[in-house]
């Protein structure tokens, strides 16, 4: 089934730049995906209790692109200006909340949505606890991407790196990516370690049998970390491969003491080097 909905958060303080809001329109037109824009009112005093989450969502109503904002350099606009340029089908609402609840509120939006869609700019603080949200609360893949390098980035997934380590999490962001593997044109699977086994070679290469039941034909190999942290050697194989999608699984702090690819997530997430699927 192909992407066809895709969830685009958009609130005051996490501040898209109008490239990466270019790019979310011109990848939605890429994929043939309607796009479900909410953006979040946070001009508000912060919540005055620290558990005040998704049971306060409130949502007003439906706004047209001429009255969505006062301010026409909003980014909901911005978006929606976008969107009408490349004939993007899209419906946008407004809600009223806090820096404290707008991560709960939009992980809960984006539970019925295929994906969610959001820029991500360099070590961006304000962003890190919305990201955690959708990626840990919301059941549905993230797809994120380096706003820094939005006008530079491809629309098309024609390459495509898979971060395989046999866990729960990265099976999930395969099935979650298929749609998008499709597409491409070379998908590599590859394992960070350096105490390659035998179950780590099966395991790969099972999984390129299964694409391959998928139409999707792929190769494995593995990698040493030879010393570098899992996140830099993933920011390093996608460089050298040209890859234009990252796809792995997404694990919380907790796994950081027990599961050595949990550091991956949080320096992928604060720099993605690329597009990047994370399914948790």
């Amino acid at each position: 089934m192909p992407v066809q909905d895709i969830f685009l958060p958009l609130a005051s303080h996490l501040r898209p730049s109008a490239d990466a809001l270019g790019t979310c329109a011109a990848i939605a037109r890429s994929l043939g995906a309607h796009v479900a824009v909410v953006a979040v009112d946070t001009a508000i005093a912060a919540a005055a209790h620290p558990f005040q989450a998704a049971s306060h969502f409130v949502r007003d109503a439906t706004l047209t692109p001429e009255r969505s904002s006062a301010d026409p350099d909003s980014a909901l606009n911005l978006f929606l200006a976008e969107a009408r340029r490349r004939s993007v089908r899209c419906e946008h609402a407004v809600i009223r909340g806090t820096i404290d609840t707008a991560p709960a509120m939009l992980a809960e939006a984006a539970r019925l949505h295929d994906l969610t869609l959001l820029p991500v700019g360099s070590h961006d603080s304000a962003l890190e606890q919305t990201q955690l949200a959708l990626l840990f609360s919301s059941g549905r893949p993230l797809l994120i991407f380096p706003q820094e390098q939005a006008a530079a980035l491809p629309i098309t997934f024609d390459r495509v790196a898979i971060a395989w380590n046999r866990s729960a999490q990265a099976a999930r962001a395969v099935g979650d990516a298929l749609p998008l593997l499709r597409t491409a044109t070379h998908v590599q699977i590859f394992t960070a370690t350096d105490r390659a086994t035998e179950q780590d070679a099966a395991s790969g290469n099972a999984l390129v049998r299964h694409l391959g039941e998928h139409g999707i034909a792929a190769t494995f190999e593995t990698i040493a970390l030879a010393g570098s942290s899992v996140g830099k050697v993933f920011e390093s194989y996608v460089k050298a491969n040209a890859s234009d999608l990252l796809v792995m699984g997404g694990y919380g702090r907790s796994w950081l003491k027990e599961f050595t690819w949990g550091g991956a997530t949080n320096t992928i997430l604060e720099g993605p080097p690329c597009w990047v699927l994370m399914s948790h």
